[in-house]
């Protein structure tokens, strides 16, 4: 099949359109697994709710107003577009470059034990990797797990009382 065009509202539990050329949806997707590997392009006029979608290997993608996905599988995609304004702004290079340069190499690592100093000078295929993972957080507002816990080690003042909130 080359195409479908949808008038209305498109809504299943599973759909496999890999290999296909484009799909036009002009109201609402809603499915629980949507595969469009190998794709060409989709456009969806007002909304794409899933819980799980598979764009890898797609050309490009565009959502005119909602974009609301548990998990998103965008390697090796070539672009994604969400409008409108209400959306969040997505990161560039230039902005992770910037942050990343602003790390201080003297603060404890987090979860991944990767010392700061170390991610000072990431070469440009990590620099891409991570706005895209950036860009799929803000675009799915779905944030890992892992990225929402940390642990806290209170370090004693000298000469304090344990048991009070301020010895730390």
């Amino acid at each position: 099949m080359h195409s479908i065009s949808v008038q209305h509202k498109l809504h299943c539990s599973y759909i496999n359109l890999s290999y296909m050329h484009s799909i036009s949806v002009q109201h609402k997707l809603h499915c629980s697994y949507i595969n469009l590997s190998y794709m060409h392009s989709i456009s969806v006029q007002h909304k794409l709710h899933c819980s799980y979608i598979n764009l890898s290997y797609m050309h490009s993608i565009s959502v005119q107003h909602k974009l609301h996905c548990s998990y998103i599988n965008l390697s090796y995609m070539h672009s994604i577009s969400v409008t409108p304004a209400s959306e969040p702004n997505v990161t560039n290079p230039d902005e992770v470059h910037e942050t990343i340069r602003r790390l201080k190499v003297g603060k404890a690592p987090g979860r991944n034990s990767i010392p700061n100093r170390t991610l000072k000078h990431p070469p440009q295929r990590a620099v891409s990797l991570l706005v895209r993972i950036f860009n799929a957080i803000l675009l799915t507002h779905h944030f890992p797990s892992l990225w929402k816990n940390a642990r806290v080690t209170s370090i004693l003042k000298p000469g304090k009382d344990p048991p009070l909130p301020s010895s730390c």
